[in-house]
């Protein structure tokens, strides 16, 4: 019997990323507990329960991690509960919701105080450091205790109300902790705030990484929100903040160039129209959009995450196929590790990195290795097809699997090298109108661009081809 209610328990807590080392304790007392979701680097201690055997078996548990609420437990039974057993339930849950406040309340302002005190003491972030470097961004505006490759990168975490409440410590590794029993529902870093740019343009994302990269590669506001679960109510209070939207079009990073010369083309024929772009991984702007993220325009790099976007009612009409685009493989200018096929990429000491599997060109790749039976070991995979481009250009790594259009925007700094096993591994472009658009006629406008004989011009002038 008692291991069928701590068996409960624990899926109950389980089920919000709550877990123990070793054996429940159930003697009625508040204990610390595991949070085990890992968006926001969270880990140890960062949980609390409490777990009744006698009488009505129950318990109440909160994560401090994603909003601190009580959730209450109920051992289920077949038998009702009888008068007397429901009001001492009511009684112990009603007992254990107060402690559970207060021990919130002594948790969220230890956490406060800590993150006061070691952001006052602290001193502007090291551009040397290892997580920075790797990024290919400098830690404007973030701190740093000291001055060395071990200290994390402190990120404040402010609430609704703009008073610091918790620090993010990203680590070398890119571990992102925070202050134990500090707050991140709701939270928010503005990165570069709309005050400090002349765009009306902000955008919302995850991590401070993506964030910071975003703002260099187009100059917009941006602010951070510490994990997916923050993106829809962070994203309605910023537009309660600055109604004054232009079109936005989310779209994916390989499509940065041959976007932004339609832009242009369309700002010329239709005057006094703004239009702003949002480049990133497929994958990653669904799930944006998904969250509330602001946009007018959806083009992803391929059919798969616009069928996502669809499923997920954000399309205001069928989405239209525009381009097409094979993998080829970047490498250092004159290709000094002289690869010539995709079988080369697997020489012992040669550094070669790839898009993630969910991103379209990591899709693609795997559809490479299945064809070839040629299984890669890369050093890294990155988000979107514009960071493995980087970490070429870079010298952070010796080859890697991107577009061809990519390869050819890059112009000289890279060489390509040709595969012909991408011909069965072709990506197709689809672009859409989406349905919480606030310029829907300007959005069709541009659509009608991208797909008509102008937008047509451009995208086979890098490289793309029909669909």
């Amino acid at each position: 019997m008692t291991a069928k209610i701590l068996s409960q328990f624990g899926d109950a807590m389980k089920a919000h990323s709550l877990g123990v080392e070793g054996e429940l304790i159930a003697n009625g007392k508040w204990q610390r507990c595991n949070a085990t979701n890992k968006e926001h680097g969270h880990g140890k201690n960062d949980g609390r329960y409490v777990l009744h055997l006698d009488g009505v078996p129950c318990g109440l548990f909160f994560n401090y991690t994603i909003d601190g609420e009580a959730r209450k437990w109920v051992y289920k039974r077949d038998q009702p509960l009888t008068d007397i057993e429901q009001r001492e339930l009511a009684e112990k849950i009603k007992r254990n919701r107060r402690e559970a406040s207060v021990l919130l309340e002594k948790e969220r302002t230890k956490a406060r105080a800590e993150a006061k005190q070691l952001w006052d003491k602290s001193k502007p972030a090291w551009e040397q450091h290892p997580y920075c470097k790797r990024k290919g961004v400098k830690p404007t505006g973030l701190k740093m205790e000291r001055r060395d490759s071990a200290s994390p990168l402190l990120v404040p975490v402010y609430d609704k109300e703009n008073k610091l409440v918790n620090i993010q410590f990203i680590h070398t590794d890119g571990s992102k902790p925070c202050i134990m029993g500090g707050p991140l529902k709701d939270c928010h870093y503005w990165i570069v705030k709309p005050s400090e740019v002349k765009s009306k343009t902000i955008i919302i994302c995850e991590g401070w990484a993506t964030g910071k990269s975003t703002h260099d590669a187009t100059g917009y506001s941006v602010i951070m929100v510490f994990g997916k679960g923050n993106l829809l109510s962070v994203a309605e209070w910023v537009r309660k903040k600055n109604p004054d939207y232009t079109i936005i079009v989310a779209a994916a990073a390989s499509l940065k160039k041959s976007f932004t010369d339609i832009g242009e083309q369309f700002k010329t024929e239709n005057p006094g129209a703004s239009v702003e772009f949002s480049f990133a991984g497929s994958s990653d702007l669904v799930t944006q959009l998904t969250q509330g993220a602001p946009a007018d325009v959806f083009a992803s790099a391929d059919t798969k995450n616009m069928d996502k976007a669809a499923q997920a009612g954000l399309l205001a009409g069928d989405p239209v196929n525009f381009a097409s685009n094979t993998l080829t493989i970047a490498v250092a200018p004159a290709n000094p590790k002289k690869i010539a096929s995709f079988k080369d990429l697997t020489q012992a000491g040669l550094n070669v990195v790839v898009c993630a599997p969910q991103v379209p060109c990591g899709s693609a790749t795997q559809k490479v290795e299945q064809a070839t039976g040629v299984k890669l070991n890369p050093v890294s995979e990155e988000s979107s097809v514009s960071d493995v481009l980087n970490k070429v250009t870079t010298g952070q790594a010796d080859a890697g699997l991107v577009y061809v259009t990519d390869a050819i925007g890059a112009g000289g700094k890279v060489a390509s090298v040709a595969l012909p096993e991408a011909a069965g591994a072709v990506n197709t472009y689809p672009i859409a109108v989406l349905k919480e658009s606030k310029n829907p006629q300007l959005a069709r406008k541009f659509v009608d661009l991208v797909t008509g004989e102008t937008g047509q011009k451009v995208l086979s002038a890098a490289g793309f081809t029909k669909p």
